[in-house]
């Protein structure tokens, strides 16, 4: 294992604390064993620019390292875990191949519409769907005051088939 330290300005044990919180979210958060040297730097470089902040009248240089690097960290989990980069939402590589609506295979990407990024919808699909909202209208609209709500918010659209009343 590679114990030198890269960092000019910064004491070992600075360093031997960043790599091992970078070690510790590796697999965690999705971070993977690639990410690695990534995150050290990231928490080296917000290391690096609060040490200037650092003040010995309130607290050891040990202790504002440690607050400074816990708080780098948590920064990076919760930017992480937001929701357009949630890594829990990552379905895997878009190379990969997935069953197509025909029994065929097609990579995950191409399933994926060019505007929005999403999943793409056939045009029997979007159809279903505006079906499956007009009857949850019409629903409210018969179980309240409705009328004018429907009346308000009916649109036909691409498909003219009346909603069905279940």
């Amino acid at each position: 294992m590679n114990l030198q330290n890269r960092y000019d300005r910064i004491e070992q044990e600075a360093v031997l604390l960043v790599r091992s919180k970078a070690r510790q979210l590796v697999g965690r958060y999705g971070f993977t064993a690639s990410d690695r040297e990534d995150i050290e730097q990231e928490l080296m470089l917000d290391l690096l620019q609060r040490l200037p902040r650092f003040d010995p009248s309130r607290a050891k240089r040990k202790t504002f390292i440690n607050r400074v690097v816990d708080n780098a960290v948590a920064s990076l989990v919760k930017r992480q875990k937001a929701e357009k980069r949630d890594y829990r939402r990552n379905g895997g590589s878009l190379s990969k191949d997935v069953e197509a609506p025909d029994g065929g295979l097609v990579e995950r990407g191409d399933t994926l519409s060019a505007d929005t990024g999403q999943a793409g919808r056939s045009d029997e699909e979007g159809c279903l769907l505006v079906f499956d909202v007009r009857t949850v209208r019409f629903r409210i609209w018969s179980h309240s005051t409705g009328p004018i709500f429907f009346s308000a918010t009916a649109q036909n659209g691409p498909c003219h088939t009346p909603p069905v009343a279940k």
